[in-house]
């Protein structure tokens, strides 16, 4: 934090030097967090039936494995839903690349229906109001609407923990009768719906090339992350080898587990 404050004050010529320059960080660890399958579909009808559909539209795009940034500011120019493709620029991608990407087909029904209820005069696929930053940019300030969604339907997926509400001095409140004053800490972020995109895929015994192709990764290490949840499509083809191997599938024969001792 110091050493990326001291860039800028050199540049202003404030400092001549960065005396945080060269001290090593404290590694830190990523945190990593996918739904499960089980977790998805109460999440889709807590969506449903929350009555904020364009923050609930945005959040189920995030479930094609896109980065949030790019959902909120793509524009219905990048999208061909005829061939059912998703043109993203370079200034949109986080390595700066431009990238087609295909949808699914409730990606693409979901974005027709938003399609037709959109503003004709908005060229943006999540509308509501925005500002520019320095350069011109346009900067969604849908963010602060999607986080109460978010704490919403994770209340109603049951992807939430009762934790004490805590003061601004960072003591937990208390009501009338001296109990603490307890709300619901979402257990899933939005930054875990990508994620979560890419664990499915991973489970579904896809490649780490292809999954990397689909999520924009310029670096093999990026995606190698998900290399552990290659283990049960990988577990699944061997079983099949093994049932092969010791004669399961053939009637009368004698199954020889391959953890057990060999007969004699």
């Amino acid at each position: 934090m110091l050493n990326t404050m001291l860039v800028p004050a050199i540049k202003c010529k404030m400092r001549i030097d960065n005396p945080a320059r060269g001290i090593e960080r404290e590694p830190k660890s990523k945190r990593e967090r996918s739904l499960t399958p089980a977790e998805i579909a109460p999440l889709g009808d807590a969506l449903d039936a929350h009555p904020e559909t364009t923050s609930c539209n945005a959040i189920q795009l995030l479930l094609t494995g896109t980065r949030k940034g790019e959902t909120l500011s793509a524009s219905w120019m990048q999208f061909d839903l005829d061939a059912g493709v998703w043109l993203k620029p370079a200034a949109s991608t986080k390595t700066k690349k431009g990238r087609r990407v295909p949808l699914s087909g409730p990606a693409i029904a979901l974005l027709v229906g938003m399609r037709k209820e959109a503003d004709p005069k908005d060229p943006y696929v999540v509308p509501g109001q925005a500002k520019r930053d320095a350069d011109g940019k346009r900067v969604p300030e849908r963010l602060p609407e999607i986080k109460r969604v978010s704490s919403a339907w994770c209340q109603e997926a049951g992807l939430s923990v009762q934790v004490p509400k805590l003061t601004p001095a960072g003591k937990p409140s208390v009501d009338a009768e001296g109990k603490w004053v307890m709300v619901g800490k979402p257990k899933v972020r939005t930054h875990d719906l990508p994620h979560s995109y890419a664990a499915i895929l991973a489970s579904s015994g896809l490649s780490l090339t292809i999954i990397g192709a689909l999520l924009g990764h310029s670096q093999a290490r990026t995606t190698a992350r998900y290399a552990h949840l290659l283990d049960d499509p990988l577990r699944a083809a061997t079983e099949r080898v093994g049932a092969v191997v010791t004669g399961a599938g053939k009637a009368g024969a004698e199954v020889v587990p391959l953890a057990g001792a060999r007969p004699a």
